[in-house]
């Protein structure tokens, strides 16, 4: 992709919005600041929803690290976690390393220029509808808890009535011939970018090409107002986003502590 420091740059910054995006959009979320750390908070029982980023070089990376964690259990949860983007600032990671924290995954960032981004049209029979009230609430969480397992009370905080009427975040959902919910994607507005995330399509309605439709439909959700969309694959997914014109342009690890 030309220009390729420029796009992980503004991927970095649409990450660090986005984060701050997911959080306010769940009720009882939080955003906190720490010396050059983002906290995104959302407060549900599921530490995926429950995360830092590096918006800017700490001054002291292991003080903020420690305070970070410090506020992740005065909430009571027993779990810390952070996102770096790997090897864009070698203090941090140092300062992550020696902190005890365990690499619990690495996963590649993809880009793409959104006008290189096809409009997929989804199978026969399968309609998809930008979600503006609680039956389409609803149906996201359905397809939350089937196509990755999330805990019903955890699809409910993410899909709440927080969202509705926002024009900084668009979830999407897709209906099969039967009126069922079978799809699902979300769209944020972040930095300039839209961040796709939550690509997810029920069991019985997978190999029918709704998730290449449902992914093409948040990335042009916000028209001409982004130029850049970027997401975070699956190993599965990722041939899928190649086919649509993503690229890998990073690498993110995920550092956590349990109890």
């Amino acid at each position: 992709m030309s220009g390729a420091d420029d796009v992980v740059d503004r991927v970095h910054a649409g990450a660090a919005a986005a984060l701050a995006l997911r959080c306010s959009a769940v009720e009882g979320g939080e955003i906190e600041r720490i010396d050059g750390l983002l906290l995104g908070l959302t407060n549900l029982p599921d530490p995926a929803q429950n995360s830092v980023w590096v918006e800017r070089r700490p001054s002291d990376a292991a003080r903020a690290l420690a305070e970070a964690e410090h506020a992740f259990r005065a909430r009571g949860m027993p779990w810390f976690g952070i996102e770096l983007h790997s090897g864009r600032d070698p203090e941090v990671d140092r300062a992550v390393r020696e902190t005890g924290l365990a690499r619990l995954l690495t996963r590649p960032t993809m880009a793409a220029v959104v006008a290189d981004v096809p409009m997929a049209v989804p199978p026969a029979g399968v309609t998809i509808e930008r979600v503006s009230d609680v039956v389409g609430l609803v149906a996201i969480r359905g397809v939350e808890v089937a196509a990755f397992g999330t805990a019903p009370e955890v699809a409910e905080g993410l899909a709440g009535r927080a969202v509705l009427g926002r024009d900084d975040v668009a979830l999407f959902v897709a209906w099969d011939e039967h009126g069922d919910p079978a799809g699902e994607s979300v769209a944020y507005l972040s930095a300039g970018t839209v961040g796709v995330f939550g690509v997810g399509v029920a069991e019985p309605a997978r190999g029918r090409g709704i998730g290449a439709a449902m992914t093409s439909r948040a990335v042009h959700a916000f028209g001409d107002a982004v130029d850049l969309a970027w997401l975070q694959p699956s190993e599965l997914a990722i041939a899928l986003y190649a086919r649509l014109g993503f690229e890998t342009v990073c690498v993110w690890e995920v550092w956590i502590r349990g109890a």
